[in-house]
């Protein structure tokens, strides 16, 4: 009897010494769902990127668990919309560094005789995306130089080079910007723009331009370049600065951000948008960019996203409130069948926002199998 309890007793541990911790990325990359698998199975033609991070906290300490899925920074895609949130922390920067403005301080920007406010427009440009108010605060940074010298110096690998949707986006001249009071923040000049020297800059087989189809691969030499590890080192200075050295964190006043966190969380309805239009995923890809109900309060989504171009790109930290989950997840992919650029055929509501969506499910599931 006792020699039948030893055996049982052998036979389960070896069973237990065999069970194999199952990976996020082993989770996520073999999950039945066919939004994922489609782009799984074809990872090179949708040129998917993906980042994730798991935060866990002990007493005293917090530790960060990363895995990467063909995330390459020599790798190109075109980042789109998540420029528009290290040009928005650079603005907050700006203004905790003058005493004599705030966020609500109105200004004037040159050759518009509009009131603005750097509160409304990063208001704008992280949840509505607005371009005309990132074109203000590319111009109140300093315009390129003034960027690219201070992501330098932060160590976050990007190049910043034109703003978006206006006819000479490049233009190295910024506007001069006088806020009340008369406090003038005057033009300033950039150097000549440079082009990219890394891979896959070159992309389809076509484009058009002014309404005429080039039958050549566009070049992206010229465009902006936020490759995906400096998008997601970006948003984690932001929520844990202490991992980074002193001279790689951000300088806001704690009321500026506080300012940041909530505008990154907020979805369009809690800022006061309430057009149909902008449902709570207008912005939110993960999880709940293929729904348009109500995100739950205690999942909190603070994140940017990018659409141009065929590239569908976001930037997140997910935080279930309920459940202590929280992981940072930064993704994309490229949705051009036909291989056409600037054409606006390209499927993001059929193949890149499903994939996102059941993506950061995907995600959230092991979170919730792995506590």
């Amino acid at each position: 009897m006792k020699h039948f309890f030893y055996v049982i007793a052998i036979l389960f541990i070896g069973c237990a010494s065999k069970k194999k911790h199952v990976t996020a990325f082993n989770y996520v990359y073999n999950h039945k769902d066919p939004n994922l698998q489609r782009i799984f199975t074809n990872p090179k033609k949708y040129e998917v990127q993906i980042l994730y991070t798991r935060v866990s906290e002990e007493p005293q300490k917090i530790n960060f668990n990363t895995d990467y899925y063909l995330a390459k920074s020599n790798a190109y895609f075109y980042p789109a919309s998540v420029v528009k949130l290290p040009i928005a922390i650079l603005a907050l920067e700006k203004l905790s560094r003058n005493k004599e403005i705030n966020l609500t301080t109105k200004y004037k920007i040159q050759d518009d005789t509009t009131d603005y406010s750097i509160y409304d427009d990063i208001t704008d440009v992280l949840i509505l995306s607005g371009n005309e108010s990132f074109n203000r605060l590319f111009d109140f940074v300093g315009g390129q130089d003034s960027i690219n010298a201070r992501l330098k110096t932060l160590n976050i690998e990007a190049q910043i080079k034109h703003r978006l949707s206006i006819p000479n986006s490049d233009d190295v001249k910024t506007k001069e910007i006088v806020f009340e009071k008369n406090i003038v923040f005057p033009s300033i000049q950039s150097q000549p723009i440079k082009k990219l020297s890394i891979n896959n800059l070159q992309k389809g087989k076509g484009y058009y331009q002014n309404d005429t189809l080039i039958s050549e691969p566009m070049d992206f030499s010229l465009k902006n370049y936020y490759p995906i590890e400096a998008m997601h080192n970006t948003l984690m200075r932001i929520f844990f600065p202490t991992s980074f050295l002193k001279s790689q964190r951000f300088h806001l006043t704690k009321e500026n951000m506080i300012f940041l966190k909530e505008t990154l969380k907020k979805v369009p309805r809690k800022a006061g948008f309430l057009d149909n239009e902008y449902h709570d995923s207008y912005g939110k890809f993960f999880m709940y960019g293929d729904s348009k109900k109500n995100i739950p309060d205690h999942i909190e989504i603070y994140n940017k996203v990018g659409q141009a171009y065929g590239t569908l790109t976001d930037c997140a930290y997910v935080v279930d409130t309920k459940k202590n989950i929280a992981f940072f997840l930064t993704v994309t992919l490229l949705v051009n069948e036909n291989e056409i650029f600037n054409d606006d055929v390209y499927e993001y509501d059929s193949v890149g926002i499903p994939f996102m969506a059941s993506l950061g499910r995907a995600f959230y599931e092991y979170e919730m199998k792995n506590k």
